[in-house]
């Protein structure tokens, strides 16, 4: 598991503004008060941009709904 790349604009320990490095595209971006929270409790959690986590979510979604629901097999 990949470590997030966080840079504070501000002194260490401030609880200034941070710009956190995508690990798919390497795009910076300021992230939103919830994540700024989970990344200072779980600062080893891999965070994606809000492109790279909508590309991927939709993916997602789209690969479930082609899915057959086979929730107890045969056997």
């Amino acid at each position: 598991m990949e470590t997030v790349i966080i840079q504070s604009l501000k002194k260490v320990g401030d609880k200034g503004p941070m710009k956190i490095c995508c690990i798919l595209c390497d795009q910076y971006f300021t992230p939103d008060k919830k994540q700024v929270k989970q990344i200072r409790k779980h600062p080893h959690r891999i965070i994606l941009c809000p492109e790279c986590h909508e590309r991927i979510a939709d993916r997602v979604r789209k690969r479930k709904r082609q899915q057959p629901l086979n929730r107890h097999p045969e056997g």
